[in-house]
């Protein structure tokens, strides 16, 4: 029979790969791990500061549509002869809280730097801005479609306006 020792350094060297190969592995699995981690946080800063800037793109333009829709909203109430009533003073009352509430937002710095903020930091920075955004978009849409409405009031006034003319 022939000596099998040569099955035996194929085996080690086999042996030798497969750990060379396993321990490669692992430190380039690391280093996948950790510079996905940074990626995903760079992600996150990212993320915060477009929102940041959609929100204050938003936020800069309320108080110019509040007091716009303010107006619009007590000349149509005013052309409908309704100046002093009640739907006027509910509105007044409304308006004037959502113009204290725009007031009193505090918007974040666009400039911030979120460079020492942990991935649970930069998580509840987006949902409290997430909450703001909701904020200032429920009160934008608000306004908006009260303008959108008076449009329609007037156009009404004036079709029966222009029916009574002979």
């Amino acid at each position: 029979m022939t000596d099998p020792t040569w099955l035996d350094y194929v085996g080690a060297v086999a042996g030798i790969v497969g750990m060379i190969t396993g321990i490669y592995g692992a430190v380039m699995g690391h280093i996948a791990f950790r510079r996905s981690m940074r990626d995903r946080t760079q992600e996150l800063r990212l993320r915060l500061r477009r929102e940041i800037n959609e929100l204050r793109a938003t936020a800069d333009g309320l108080p110019a549509l509040l007091n716009v829709a303010d107006g619009s909203r007590a000349r149509v109430l005013a052309a409908q002869g309704l100046g002093r009533s009640g739907n006027m003073q509910i509105w007044r009352t409304d308006c004037d809280a959502d113009i204290a509430r725009v007031a009193g937002l505090v918007l974040p710095d666009p400039n911030a730097d979120y460079a020492d903020l942990s991935d649970a930091q930069l998580e509840t920075h987006l949902v409290q801005l997430h909450a703001l955004a909701l904020e200032v978009t429920r009160l934008n849409a608000k306004y908006r479609d009260t303008l959108a409405a008076d449009d329609v009031i007037r156009a009404e006034l004036r079709e029966n306006a222009n029916r009574r003319v002979p």
